[in-house]
């Protein structure tokens, strides 16, 4: 069985994206839209990695962040913030938060 990448993006196309590109690669990707569903998958089957969108909920996202590692707390799950270059009180505050890396924009 391959190893499960969650990808958590508002963004369609983004999403669309990392999913073929991890598929490719042999991983099984869910990805969501949206908070409510993201915190739905992990409660339901919790992911071997996560890749979430700082962009997707504002200020709410660190709630975000911390709700996912909440429910990660016995698993080695990574949590890779995804965000533009800009962002990096955004990206310091979810390193702190409990993420465990990040990849800047744009992605290639």
């Amino acid at each position: 069985m391959s190893e499960t990448i969650l990808v958590i993006s508002g963004h369609v196309e983004e999403r669309q994206r990392l999913q073929d590109t991890f598929e490719s690669d042999g991983y099984c990707v869910r990805a969501v839209g949206d908070a409510a569903a993201a915190l739905e998958e992990v409660a339901s089957r919790p992911p071997d990695a996560i890749v979430l969108d700082c962009a997707l909920c504002g200020t709410a996202e660190l709630d975000l962040l911390r709700a996912l590692r909440e429910k990660t707390p016995q698993r080695d799950t990574s949590i890779l913030l995804m965000a533009d270059a800009e962002d990096d009180k955004a990206l310091v505050e979810g390193l702190e938060t409990g993420a465990t890396d990040f990849v800047l924009r744009p992605l290639s």
